[in-house]
């Protein structure tokens, strides 16, 4: 079983079977799962209006935190220590990854309640065609962003991809008929691609195991990985299962 000395930080790319899920109508969205959720076959996942009526109807039902049921809390509750457990005062920017985290949860909740609380109206506009819920047809993870990836593997990454000052990406707010609504992993096998010394990669050629901790939760796993070189600089490629 290979090891990295315990104090090395490497940053990875992370390479999945990514497929962007293109809208069928123009208008406001609305999401219902968190980011990185996972939806199954026949989740809702958002909604487009096409008037604006019925989101603005969410948006001020969604206000009222006070519609919060006893799984949504305990979904947050499970947030909060889950964070508390893994928190490293040494890396404060987890911090900031917590308050995505509830906050998208709330968000999430408290929309599901609102569209909810509205039912008749929702019912009314779907009748008149002017509102439309997004049903996922393939369970995956959930992800509401572009950033020109998505079409990126093991076998065509290039070292101009792990300069971070060059990442982009475009959050999906609004929807146009044939743009992107949503992006779906729809595989539980993905791969890190990982730039290391030639010393690292001499040191783990003879194995095929490794274990990693992620610095975002400190959640430890264990990849089996295969190292290539490409234009003089040694990777190492970690291949996990259902670890995202």
């Amino acid at each position: 079983q290979g090891t990295i000395a315990v104090n090395n930080v490497y940053n990875g790319l992370i390479l999945r079977d990514e497929k962007i899920i293109n809208s069928d109508y123009s208008g406001s969205v609305n999401y219902y799962v968190k980011e990185g959720s996972k939806v199954a076959y026949g989740d809702l996942v958002c909604s487009v209006d096409e008037n604006g009526d019925v989101s603005n109807m969410i948006n001020e039902a969604k206000q009222d935190g006070t519609t919060i049921d006893s799984e949504n809390l305990a979904d947050i509750e499970k947030t909060i220590n889950d964070f508390l457990y893994a928190y490293d005062g040494k890396n404060y920017y987890q911090v900031y990854s917590f308050k995505d985290n509830v906050n998208a949860s709330l968000s999430e909740a408290l929309r599901v309640n609102a569209l909810n609380d509205i039912s008749d109206y929702v019912a009314s506009a779907e009748n008149n065609n002017t509102f439309h819920k997004v049903i996922t047809d393939t369970p995956g993870l959930v992800a509401y962003y572009t950033d020109g990836f998505e079409n990126v593997t093991v076998d065509n990454f290039t070292g101009a991809m792990f300069d971070e000052s060059n990442y982009s990406k475009t959050d999906l707010k609004a929807s146009q008929a044939g743009s992107p609504e949503y992006k779906l992993v729809d595989s539980e096998y993905w791969n890190i691609a990982v730039p290391v010394p030639d010393v690292t990669a001499d040191a783990l050629r003879d194995d095929d195991t490794i274990r990693i901790r992620f610095l975002k939760d400190a959640k430890e796993s264990y990849a089996t990985y295969s190292i290539v070189e490409r234009d003089g600089q040694q990777y190492l490629i970690l291949s996990l299962k259902s670890a995202m």
